[in-house]
This record gives structure tokens, sequence and C-alpha cells, in this order.
């Protein structure tokens, strides 16, 4: 541990309190060492007091040794003096610097929670600004959705008209095909009959008609009857080609827009995909982030009861209203004003020094 920690107080002061005190424990020593000696020596000097008067100068020596001693005294009187009052001044300046560490760690702590408040505060920011770039995301995307089920509710319901004109044409097409039918089975009949009529009227001409004009009549009538049949037929089929070509294009039609509507609802699945497995990213880095600040909240929670530990230490005189233990803002003030109030102190007492 540093024995010099970093406060308002030179460094040098600390090194001549060291050496003021190790001087004095040595001259404590010494001093002991020399009463002892000195008590030993003059309680000899009675027992030689007499032979000391034929050898003046050590008797003189003896007296100044006397004299020594009582100045020692008044001098041991005076350093143990100035020992208490170093020791004492030593105890205030320990004090001092306990108080100083104190503050630095209280500084230090401060600190980390400002910029742990910081952090959480940035974070809130970045999460509100999430949600709402996501708020809007589902706006815009129901938004586009409604509109996309709007299109696909329309294509179904022109897929269902469509539909129900395949069937409407598949019906006159068969009705078509069995008019054919009956065409051809008529055309049959009236070929048979015109056969019939050409084997009558060769074979035995008197035998149905009375003479050749109701012959001529007759055949007139069956040619002009063939043609009518022949331009019906003809105008029958051209109406059944005509139908299938049209059949043919709304089947094609319709083939294109299920096709176009499959595309667009695989479009939309897709998406509907990316945006889930984006919003359960999302979602995980947010029960992330709350677990962090869970963890942080738990650690304030710890941290609370010390804070108003030490504030509790810091604001003990009475004539100040102290603040309740759950006001953990108004406690950070008194603190943050004392911390301020010693930092302007050790400055004025640092330019004083």
């Amino acid at each position: 541990m540093n024995r010099y920690p970093s406060s308002p107080l030179r460094k040098s002061h600390f090194i001549e309190l060291d050496a003021a005190e190790r001087f004095l424990m040595k001259n404590e020593k010494r001093r002991a060492t020399n009463q002892a000696l000195s008590r030993d020596a003059f309680s000899r000097y009675g027992d030689f007091e007499d032979i000391l008067t034929f050898f003046p100068k050590t008797k003189r020596k003896v007296e100044d040794l006397k004299i020594f001693e009582k100045e020692a005294c008044k001098f041991d009187v005076l350093l143990n003096h100035e020992i208490v009052t170093c020791r004492s001044q030593y105890r205030k300046h320990e004090v001092a610097v306990k108080k100083q560490d104190l503050l630095n760690k209280l500084h230090e702590y401060r600190e980390m929670l400002n910029a742990q408040w910081n952090e959480i505060s940035s974070k809130e920011k970045g999460l509100s600004d999430y949600f709402k770039y996501f708020d809007e995301f589902l706006v815009y995307n129901h938004e586009k959705r409604q509109r996309l089920l709007a299109a696909v509710k329309e294509n179904v319901s022109v897929r269902i008209k469509r539909e129900i004109d395949i069937e409407q044409m598949k019906e006159e097409v068969a009705s078509m095909r069995q008019t054919m039918e009956i065409l051809y089975r008529e055309i049959e009949k009236v070929e048979k009959y015109q056969h019939f009529l050409y084997s009558v009227v060769l074979e035995d001409p008197q035998r149905r008609f009375r003479n050749v004009n109701d012959i001529l009549t007759s055949f007139q009538y069956l040619l002009e009857r063939k043609d009518i049949i022949e331009k019906t037929i003809n105008e029958k089929s051209a109406y059944v080609s005509k139908s299938v070509w049209r059949i043919m294009d709304l089947m094609k039609h319709e083939d294109d827009t299920v096709t176009s509507l499959t595309m667009k609802i695989s479009t939309l699945h897709r998406t509907y995909d990316e945006s889930k497995i984006k919003a359960l990213e999302k979602h995980d880095f947010l029960m992330c982030v709350v677990e962090k600040l869970r963890e942080k909240y738990q650690e304030f929670l710890i941290c609370k009861p010390t804070i108003y530990s030490v504030y509790s230490l810091m604001n003990k005189r009475s004539i100040e209203r102290h603040a309740r233990k759950h006001t953990f803002a108004e406690q950070l003030k008194y603190m943050s004003g004392v911390i301020d109030q010693l930092d302007r102190i050790y400055k004025k007492s640092s330019r004083l020094m």
C-alpha cells in the first residue's frame, strides 16, 4: 500500500514526520540509557564525594554533569511535549488521509455510478428509438399486408368469376357439341333420304311422284334445306371454334393469374418469415438488455444501504435535515455537496501551504 497517498498535503511533509518520529524514538531510547547510567553514577558519587575533593577537575566535571542532567530533564520535558504534539498532529493527519481516501473512493464510486447511469440512459434511448422504428415497421407492414390481402381477395373474386365463365362456356360447348351431333345425325338422315330419293327416282319415277315437277320441287326443297343445314353447321362450327379459343385464352389468363398470385403469396411468406426472424432476434436482444438492467438494478439495491450508511456517517449534524432512507437522490446530492466543499477546502489549504 502507498504510504504517501495523493492528498492536498505535500509528500515531503510525510517524509519529515516519519524522520521526526524515528529521531524521537532514538532520543527516547538514548535518554533512558543515559538516565540509567547517570542514576548509577550519581548513586556512586555519594560514596566517593570525599575522595573527589582531592580531584577538583573531576569534581567540577561531576557538578557540570549534574547541571547537564537538570537541563537534560528540562529538555526531556520539552521533547516529550513536542513528541505528544507531533503524535497528535500525525494522528490528525492520518484521520485526514483516511478521510481523503474515503472521499477518493466515494468520488470514484460516484463516477462509476454516473457512467453506469449514462450507459443505462443511452440504452434506454436506443430501446425507445428501436420501439418507435419497430412500431412504424409494424404499421407499414400491416398496411402492406392489408393491401396484398385486398389484392388477393380481388384476384380470388376474379378467379371465381372466370371459373364461372369457364363453366358456362364448357356447358355451351357441350350444348354445341350435342347440337353438332344432332346436326350430323340430321345430315346423315338427309343424305340417306337424298340417296333414297335418287334411287327412287331412278328406279321407279312414277311410284311416288305424279309428275316431274313434283320431283323437281321436292328435290329443290331438299337442296335448299341442305344449304340451310350446311350454313347452320358452319355457323355453329365457327361459334364453337371461337368459344374453344376463348376458353383457351381464359384458361391461359387464369393460369397466369394463379402463377402471379402464387408468387405474391410466396413473397409474402418469405417476407413474413424474415420479419419473424428479425423480430425474434430483436426480442432476444431486448431480453438480454432487460436482464442486464435487472442485474444493474440488483447491484444498485446492494449498494444503496452502503451509500445510506456513508451518508449517515457524513451527515451527523443535528441542525441539518436528514434525508430518508429511500430518498437516494437527496443522499447523493448531499454527498456531492460535501465532496465539493472538501475539494474547495483542500484547494485553499494547498494554496496556503
